[in-house]
């Protein structure tokens, strides 16, 4: 396996690259060191003991694989683009010019707006003084915003009035850096002055494809309504912007998103269909070739953007290791084409898609081969041999498939996306079987009727049935509260461990097997997964109790409330957000990670609210009405978009499915008295306000409160005798100061206080 080595090597360097961000200078002279440790490994080392251990298990020269690690840092590093005067980005930022450019791509059309890949070829400056000097050639391509009302096509010449800007950056997403992988670095919003000038001399097949797409998208939506006509669309041309929102939600929170466009999960998927069809019609050899093709027009046939190019490879690539039943060609082969399409273009190495396509097919290739033996292996022990084959083709084309690429892809997702989808095995095992018979039905739908409407509204009736049924289907999966479980960004890491060492398990099998038995290792590796996540699950289920948690968070304390349900409530977050999150992820499970709402009292906590969102997920926030109060020199509270938020008036009572209640008594300027119900437990939380205001506002929650949790601000001018006389069973000091009665209970030492309740008596941890 000499070529995954490098390749393997190669990939390796350029993600270090990524993160060391070393100067190509660098990086060439480490490559030329290269020679000298060469040198060495062939005069000295390879006559030591433990080097020749190393050198059995590596196939190369140790020399050799550093060398090219090297030189994926190095093509990594010369990437970093450097502009000068002849392109485009260089004048991002700097002012209005007349622009002219030539469509290099098909339309990306939405209900809002279509942006357009503008390939330029000349800019003006109508400020320049010098006649010779206003107009340059320059090259590069940007991202251009239009009215959705646009009829502008692939292959146009348009000339505009614009600002090229860059693209924006913040902390959670990187517009920038997402173009940049396509080689765009300049973005244009709704230019002025536009005006047709020419046409391109752009591909006439390339021209007459897109003809022929965008005639099919009209077909499908004569054909049938939304949201089936919007459905097909993204499953047979690639356009997925006509899904409604709701509905695209669905299916991303289902795990089976990769129904709705051509991704490298959903061309993995289709590969794995084709062989299994074409397999039954021919012999291996031609099942590989027929496959090949029918991958290629319908990569062709779904616009060949760079990402369905990229899916398509690699999932055909894999077609023959899975034919032949060796794995070892088709990691061989999976890794030089990652190799290689890294090296044409090294900043893959950070596109998602780029990373799903790899993953799905490294599972249909280790994966795909063993299982199917398997799976014939225990039907022909059970069924008569005539009926293996039946049997065995739909459970290998639909589910084995699906488990395999889903598997290697389940780390990726929960990486990136911070949550997995514990029901889309199920979801894909239903809808995918409909899949093909929607993919040719809803072709040949289209294509007849495009010549004979009514003829092809017959035939769309069946396909618009089996996505009516698929829709049913995610909308149904996507309402149960366990469809989607947030992980914590250290989880998904240890996964990615875990599926390494189960693949190199898996690969080196046979090498176990001769050393352990036959199922010892596979009995032990199995039971320690199982143990630790049952061990996981357990520990964090909901117990039905009521938790308080004042934890240390720095120089500040915060309270954390868990309900009976497991619902996780956090009152007032400080600024020290790190300390804040890494508390309270002790108490909440790596596989449903997340605040279910904050409690913001106060101005200055919801200042924070954007910092802590970017650290842990946060599904809403309570805004008592104090907070968007704001003064001459205050800016207007903002609630960043994706936490949704609720107001809450004095005299406000929110109830939740668990029992517990919250009670916004009174509010001050500063802040607002809250009180917490849960059975006969009744907690009083003053944040600061005057006593006699609670009093007036609300006397009764003062009677005989179970818990009373206070802080500094409430005994500045309330003697603590005062709090005292109402009795309390507890009282939790809610500062890092020092109480200012002995019997108060208070953090010591960084150490949290714990108190729950069933409801009906206090148990202090």
């Amino acid at each position: 396996m000499p070529l995954l080595w490098l390749s393997s090597a190669f990939l390796l360097g350029i993600i270090s690259s990524n993160q060391w961000s070393l100067s190509w200078q660098t990086w060439t002279v480490l490559s030329g060191g290269t020679i000298f440790f060469l040198y060495l490994e062939q005069k000295y080392l390879n006559k030591t003991t433990g080097w020749k251990r190393v050198r059995s298990l590596v196939p190369l020269p140790v020399a050799v694989l550093v060398l090219f690690f090297f030189l994926g840092g190095l093509r990594f590093s010369i990437e970093t683009p450097h502009f000068s005067a002849s392109d485009l980005a260089f004048y991002n930022d700097s002012g209005t010019y007349t622009m002219t450019g030539v469509i290099s791509a098909p339309p990306d059309r939405r209900e809002n707006a279509m942006y357009l890949e503008i390939k330029m070829l000349e800019i003006e400056d109508v400020d320049e003084a010098d006649p010779q000097q206003r107009v340059k050639r320059v090259s590069g391509s940007a991202r251009v915003a239009f009215p959705a009302s646009t009829g502008w096509s692939y292959g146009d010449i348009l000339q505009f009035t614009g600002k090229p800007q860059t693209p924006s950056e913040d902390q959670n997403f990187s517009y920038k850096e997402y173009l940049a992988r396509q080689r765009i670095h300049t973005v244009l919003y709704y230019p002025q002055d536009v005006e047709l000038i020419g046409q391109g001399e752009m591909s006439s097949f390339r021209l007459k494809l897109e003809d022929i797409r965008r005639k099919a998208w009209l077909t499908i939506f004569r054909q049938m309504p939304q949201p089936e006509s919007g459905l097909l669309a993204g499953i047979l041309l690639g356009l997925d912007n006509d899904l409604p929102e709701n509905l695209k939600t669905a299916y991303q929170k289902t795990g089976a998103a990769h129904i709705i466009a051509i991704s490298g999960f959903n061309m993995a998927i289709l590969a794995g269909i084709f062989t299994g069809v074409f397999t039954r019609i021919s012999n291996r050899y031609w099942a590989a070739t027929l496959t090949l093709c029918a991958v290629s027009v319908y990569t062709l046939f779904v616009g060949g953007s760079p990402a369905v190019v990229r899916a398509a490879i690699m999932s055909v690539m894999a077609l023959g290791a899975h034919l032949i039943g060796r794995h070892q060609a088709g990691l061989n082969a999976l890794g030089f084409t990652a190799g290689l399409m890294c090296l044409i273009n090294p900043m893959l190495i950070e596109d998602v898609s780029f990373q799903l396509s790899f993953a799905a097919t490294l599972g249909l290739v280790v994966f795909g081969n063993p299982m199917s033996e398997w799976v014939k292996q225990w039907l022909e022990k059970r069924l008569p041999e005539e009926k293996v084959e039946p049997v065995s083709k739909p459970i290998l084309d639909y589910l084995l498939l699906t488990l395999a690429a889903q598997v290697t892809t389940l780390p990726v997702i929960a990486y990136h996306f911070g949550r997995i989808s514990i029901n889309s095995l199920l979801a894909n095992l239903l809808i995918l079987p409909v899949q093909p018979p929607i993919l040719v039905l809803g072709g040949i739908s289209v294509i007849i009727g495009a010549y004979v409407s009514e003829i092809g509204r017959v035939i769309a009736l069946i396909p618009w049935m089996l996505m009516r049924y698929t829709n049913w289907v995610v909308e149904g999966f996507s309402r149960m509260k366990i469809a989607n479980i947030s992980i914590h960004p250290q989880m998904s890491i240890w996964i990615i461990v875990v599926l390494l060492l189960f693949l190199l398990l898996f690969l080196n099998r046979n090498y176990f097997k001769k050393i352990f038995g036959k199922w010892f290792v596979w009995i032990v590796f199995l039971l320690a997964v199982c143990a630790a996540a049952v061990w996981s699950v357990i520990q964090h289920l909901p117990d039905g109790n009521l938790h308080l948690d004042i934890v240390p968070a720095g120089s500040e304390s915060v309270l954390m409330v868990r309900d009976p349900d497991g619902k996780v409530f956090v009152l007032n977050p400080g600024e020290n957000v790190n300390e804040l999150c890494a508390e309270i992820g002790r108490n909440l499970s790596p596989w449903d990670y997340g605040i279910d709402q904050v409690w913001i009292t106060h101005r200055y906590s919801a200042s924070r609210l954007k910092m802590l969102a970017e650290r842990i997920p946060i599904s809403s926030a309570l805004i008592t009405s104090n907070v968007y109060l704001s003064g001459a020199d205050q800016q207007p509270v903002q609630i960043p978009d994706e936490i949704t938020s609720v107001s809450m008036q004095p005299g406000g009572i929110i109830r939740y499915p668990s029992g517990l209640k919250i009670f916004a008594a009174t509010s001050s300027i500063d802040d607002t008295a809250l009180h917490l119900t849960y059975g006969e437990i009744r907690i009083l939380i003053p944040n600061g306000v005057d006593f006699a205001r609670i009093r007036d506002a609300a006397p009764e929650i003062l009677e005989n409160p179970t818990i009373l949790i206070l802080q500094e601000e409430d005994v500045h001018y309330i003697p603590p005798r005062v709090w005292q006389n109402l009795e309390p069973q507890t009282i939790l000091w809610y500062s890092r100061t020092m109480p200012p009665e002995n019997d108060w209970q208070r953090i010591a030492s960084g150490e949290r206080i714990s108190v729950l309740s069933d409801g009906k008596v206090l148990i202090s941890q």
